[in-house]
């Protein structure tokens, strides 16, 4: 099943075109949020780095991901103590853990 929204870089005409349609509220950003020294294929930051963009560097109330089966990489690969968090809410992929 194909998602309902285009991913990164893949139509740029069209992946404006769903950015216009968005609530002034919501923003997208082309890149992923990777762990610390995490290396991807594609644009990424680390999620401090993510906060501090998104004008939040002390943390926030509720952070929620779901990012195909790297949240282990994030959760392993982030310095958890340099923000604060209310509610940290994300699936884990155990099968696939064991398998990397």
């Amino acid at each position: 099943m194909t998602p309902p929204w285009p991913t990164m870089g893949e139509d740029k005409k069209k992946l404006e075109d769903w950015k216009k349609g968005l609530p002034k509220v919501m923003h997208f950003h082309e890149e992923g949020v990777a762990g610390e020294g995490v290396k991807a294929e594609f644009p990424t930051v680390t999620l401090q780095e993510a906060l501090q963009q998104n004008g939040h560097p002390d943390g926030i109330d509720i952070l929620k991901f779901d990012i195909e089966t790297y949240e282990y990489e994030l959760v392993a690969n982030t310095d958890w103590t340099k923000s604060k968090f209310g509610i940290i809410s994300f699936e884990l992929h155990s099968n696939l853990i064991e398998r990397r």
